[in-house]
């Protein structure tokens, strides 16, 4: 992660980075809302949330230079990002609301909170609830005055997706879950049936995914050093096999990260 702070900086690029994802259109102009009451209101400029949420909306990885300087990059593309410290219902001190408009008269607005650690939850998308916190990919998408496809588009869950789906008035939300890539044979079947050309596909933003976990060969300091003498296996050979059952990352992927 980048500094100075996981909570104010990286979780922000996450969020502006996920939300990025949710427009799925090429962004125009961003409204970034901080509650007068809560935590990130006095400092977050200081703290570097400025450069987390900017960086974001423009697509810069967190570890790209350019986020340093990410204002004038803004401009350059004609991207207008305004902060407002408002109020507005939270159930966190970290919470930031962002709504998003694309060159495509797209918009979504949602509200997200940092729960620590560089960390978040997307609580809230165009008044749904929701439960996103970047560690799956995702697929979210809206339709307004058509019938609910729900029960045909259960039928078509691939195997490990979860699909979730919610109404208000004529607007329902259809979201899918999962720890492994969509097959864009998926996302062609989806389109058809929903009769929708803007589906967004929304890429985990976690170093670790969920979802792809295996067992453990050794749990307890007892069966570690079992396991060691067995497998003649040293202290990094038991570390690195504890990361790769966490994660369900590959050796060559953990000593990228590690």
């Amino acid at each position: 992660m980048r500094g100075p702070s996981s909570s104010h900086t990286a979780a922000s690029w996450r969020i502006a980075r996920t939300a990025l994802n949710i427009l799925n259109d090429q962004l125009e102009k961003a409204l970034v809302e901080f509650d007068r009451d809560g935590a990130w209101a006095p400092n977050y400029r200081k703290q570097g949330t400025t450069m987390g949420v900017d960086g974001g909306l423009l697509g810069f990885e967190i570890t790209d230079e350019r986020i340093k300087d990410v204002e004038s990059y803004a401009r350059q593309k004609g991207i207008a990002i305004d902060y407002q410290v408002n109020s507005f219902p939270t159930t966190h001190a970290n919470t930031v609301r962002l709504t998003l408009w694309g060159i495509l008269q797209k918009k979504v607005q949602l509200i997200a909170i940092s729960i620590g650690g560089g960390s978040f939850r997307i609580q809230s998308i165009n008044g749904f609830e929701v439960e996103m916190n970047g560690e799956l990919y995702e697929i979210l998408f809206f339709t307004k005055g058509k019938p609910d496809i729900s029960d045909e588009l259960k039928k078509r869950i691939p195997f490990g997706v979860k699909f979730l789906s919610a109404q208000k008035e004529d607007v329902i939300k259809y979201e899918y879950k999962s720890s492994q890539p969509f097959s864009p044979e998926f996302i062609a079947k989806l389109k058809n049936l929903a009769r929708v050309d803007d589906i967004p596909v929304i890429e985990p933003v976690m170093p670790i995914i969920a979802g792809r976990q295996t067992e453990m060969p050794f749990t307890t300091i007892e069966s570690s050093i079992d396991y060691a003498e067995k497998t003649s296996a040293d202290l990094g050979d038991l570390g690195l096999i504890y990361e790769k059952c966490l994660s369900g990352m590959s050796d060559n992927e953990l000593n990228r990260y590690y």
